[in-house]
C-alpha cells in the first residue's frame, strides 16, 4: 500500500463589490486555485471576512431570477432595528453564512452545475471583500 501525504494549501483574494445587494461569482477563482496547486481529492473551506457579507452555493440560472425577490426578502432593508444602521446586513449574513466547506473531486469543486457566490448584503456601499480559501486533501 502506498503512503500518501495530506496537502494543505491556502489562498486569499480580494473582490471589489458594489450595492445594492450584489451577487459575485467566485467559484471560477477557487477552481483556478485548485488547478494551480494540483489538488486531487479533498475539502476546500471558504471564508469571507467581515460580518455583513455571505457565501452561497446556488444554480447560476436560478439565482438571477430570485435575486431581487426571495433572497433579499429574508431580512428586509429597514432602518428601525434596535441596532443602528445596517442591522439587516448583519442578519442576512448570519442567515446565509460566512463560510462554506465543500468537497473537491478530481481537482475541481464537486458541486455539480451550481456556482459559488459572494453576497454583498450592504445596500449602499462599495467594498473590498477578503476571501480566504484553505484546501486540505491529496
Amino acid at each position: 500500500m502506498s503512503q500518501q501525504s495530506v496537502k494543505v494549501s491556502v489562498y486569499d483574494f480580494i473582490i471589489r463589490t458594489y450595492g445594492p445587494n450584489g451577487l459575485f461569482e467566485i467559484g471560477s477563482i477557487i477552481n483556478a486555485f485548485l488547478k494551480k496547486i494540483g489538488a486531487r481529492d479533498g475539502l476546500v473551506v471558504i471564508e469571507c471576512m467581515g460580518s455583513t457579507g455571505a457565501l452561497l452555493v446556488a444554480d447560476p440560472r436560478a439565482i438571477r431570477n430570485i435575486k431581487e425577490k426571495e433572497l433579499w426578502n429574508l431580512v428586509p432593508v429597514i432602518f428601525d432595528w434596535s441596532h443602528e444602521g445596517n442591522a439587516y446586513a448583519h442578519l442576512r449574513s448570519t442567515v446565509l453564512g460566512t463560510h462554506l466547506s465543500l468537497p473537491v473531486r478530481e481537482g475541481s469543486l464537486a458541486i455539480g452545475s451550481n456556482g459559488i457566490f459572494f453576497v454583498e448584503n450592504q445596500c449602499y456601499l462599495s467594498r473590498e471583500r477578503h476571501i480566504y480559501v484553505t484546501y486540505i486533501g491529496l
